[in-house]
Parts: structure tokens; sequence; C-alpha cells
């Protein structure tokens, strides 16, 4: 099977790409490669502001959501949004027993992107901006495969199998090879996991879905969050490589990345310095929060965002909308790194493409919520 793909290296002017074909098995070593370094793709113009999950529905959403259940606390599923009531910066609340815990994110203005000297740093983090942001609410912790499950059962939605999987497998040139699993889906990701386990090989479409359903199920506006958005609430009021400085072996105080638990499953992987306990996936929030009181925000599994994925920030835009996905599909972007990840790959700057439909069993969610 051949797939074109469109990359770049460097900035060019509008509508100059370069496409390849490449094959089924090249496609696996890319998505193993999404661990160490990101996938070029086409610039495209940075649109309007697109909040997708208060757009409109198909008629096979609608109907989906019209089966959905009332949450376990009761409440209809689809309650009067009409007096919002706003959050005090840092109150942790959750709109129904069944939502993900919400963390209210105060606004705030920082520089987005990565300076120069920072190590492990790639041109598409560049140029680096003032970047305001809003007041909202962003999820806890990453969204649990017990949350996702309410979702599913609720909506009744048929979820695809087959998930490209990392299992430590590399290409005949030595670089880290995905596997492409049909057996697989996100009930079993190629690992033990619980309810309280990030739900993992869910696509951008999956994801999308989700925060639809909780919108219409809460009568709250739920979103994914934006780039800008994602990369604000990850550094926490910090400007450093991590929202604990720059240090690779204190990650394992705050997140599940490439450590030595993996080094001693995959041999050869380059690794921080300590020990976080866990090979795969951990339950949500078993590491220290950052500074906005959220947990999670380097590894554990990596997490969708908004927008479609742009080379670089050449927009010169100042607000923290995400790219409009009209002039930009296929490719999204996620954020965050994950439990196999390497330390570069875990700082707040990093981020990398893929296509919609992809599910990758390092790949999750995290949710927002507009704020009045």
């Amino acid at each position: 099977m051949k797939l074109t793909i469109f990359t770049r290296t460097k900035c060019l002017r509008d509508g100059e790409v370069a496409a390849m074909q490449i094959s089924h098995r090249a496609i696996g070593t890319i998505l193993g490669l999404l661990s160490l370094a990101p996938l070029c793709v086409i610039t495209l113009a940075f649109g309007a502001w697109a909040a997708e999950a208060e757009g409109p529905l198909t008629p096979q959403q609608i109907a989906a959501y019209a089966t959905a259940q009332a949450p376990r606390d009761g409440h209809s599923p689809l309650m009067n949004g009409s007096t919002p009531m706003a959050q005090p910066a840092g109150q942790v609340f959750r709109d129904c027993s069944s939502c993900p815990e919400m963390v209210a994110v105060p606004a705030g203005t920082f520089r987005m992107g990565s300076p120069t000297r920072e190590i492990g740093r790639n041109e598409n983090e560049e140029p680096r901006r003032q970047i305001s942001i809003k007041s909202l609410a962003i999820g806890r912790f990453e969204v649990t495969r017990g949350q996702f499950a309410d979702f599913v059962n609720a909506t009744r939605r048929e979820m695809t199998n087959g998930c490209w999987l990392w299992t430590g497998a590399r290409d005949d040139e030595g670089r880290p090879f995905a596997e492409w699993h049909p057996d697989r889906s996100w009930l079993d990701p190629g690992f033990a996991q619980s309810d309280n386990h990030p739900v993992t090989c869910v696509s951008w479409n999956d994801a999308r879905a989700y925060v639809q359903w909780l919108s219409i199920t809460t009568g709250k506006p739920y979103r994914l969050l934006t780039e800008a958005e994602w990369e604000y609430a990850a550094r926490a009021g910090s400007a450093t490589s991590f929202s604990f400085g720059s240090d690779t072996d204190a990650l394992c105080r705050f997140g599940n990345g490439a450590d030595q638990t993996l080094q001693r499953a995959f041999p050869g992987r380059v690794t921080a310095n300590c020990n976080d306990g866990h090979l795969y996936t951990a339950p949500v929030g078993s590491f220290a929060a950052n500074g906005f009181g959220l947990y999670d925000m380097h590894g554990n599994v990596s997490e969708w965002v908004q927008d479609c994925f742009r080379l670089v920030y050449d927009t010169g835009r100042t607000d923290g909308r995400a790219v409009d996905p009209r002039v930009c599909r296929p490719y999204r972007t996620f954020r965050g790194g994950s439990w196999g990840s390497r330390p570069v790959f875990l700082r707040s700057a990093a981020r990398f493409p893929a296509k919609a439909d992809a599910a990758n069993n390092t790949l999750g969610i995290r949710v927002a919520r507009s704020l009045p």
C-alpha cells in the first residue's frame, strides 16, 4: 500500500510543498519516530478561530448523542447552560460525576516556543512570540479509560479496532518502528490498564466526539485545548524546558516518560537518568502537579489539541486561537510526550503532527472548557 504525504524542511512560500510516496511499513517507522522527532508537513495559513467542539454535528453524531444516557448523578443529558458561573482561578470542579475534574486556569501572557539555546529544540518551535490567553478551565488529569468508557456506552459509538503500537521494535535502519495491530484498541492497547489510567489508542476524531458529547451532556462549552493554551498550561508560569526547570533527571517526579524502567525493557533507548516506576501508562495523577495544579503535562500519554499542524509560528498572531482546520487537513497537532518519549520530547515546547484518524498507544486526551 502507498500513501502520499507532504513534507518540508524549511519555510517555503505558501502553496509550495514536496510530496513523496511511502510504503505501509514506512508509515510504521514514521509513527515510531514520533517519540523521537517531529514529522515535517506543509505550512498553511493561520485562519480564523475554530472552536470545533462547538461546531455543527453531523446527522450520525446527532443520532448517537440522542441516545445518551443521563450521567450517574441523575442530571438531564441536556442541561441548561444559560446561566454559567465564573470559577475562581485554581478552583477544582466537576460538572457531573462522570465528567473530568477541571481546574480554573487564570488568564495570562507567555512566550510560546523555545529559545535557540534550549537543548533538544526543533525549528518548528519558532519564532517565539508573546501570546495572551483568556481564562479557561482545563482537565486536571488526562481523560481516563473509565471516563471514555462512559462516553462510548452512552453514545453507542462504534470504535474502530486497530492501533499503532510502539513495542520497541526497530526497522532495517535501527529506527523505532510502530507496528499496526488490527486487534488492538482503547480497551486493549497492548499493555495492562485500569479505568484510572489515561485512555489511549484514540484518534483526534474520537477526542473531538468526546468533547462534543460532554458539551451536550452538561450544557457547558467543552472542547480540546488550542495549541497555545496547551503550552501556556504546561509551562504554568515557567520559561524553562519543563514546568519545574531544565533538569531531565527530575522528570520522574513530574511525569511518566522514557526512564530507567523503560531502558531495562528496551535497551538502547535514550532515557532520563531516573526511575518513574512505570513501563507503560501510569494511573492519572501519579506524579507531582505543575504550578496550575495540572497533572501529567509531561508524559504518560501525548494529548490531542484542536489545531492543525503548522511547521512554524510565523503568523504574527498574539492570541491563543487555534489554527483553522479548513486549511490544513488532515494533519493535527499533539503535545506533551508519552510514556515512551525521550526527555527532549517531553519539553513544554515540543510539538508533533499526526493524521486525524490515527490511533496510537501513546496518544490520549485532555479537555478544556471555556469560562465566562
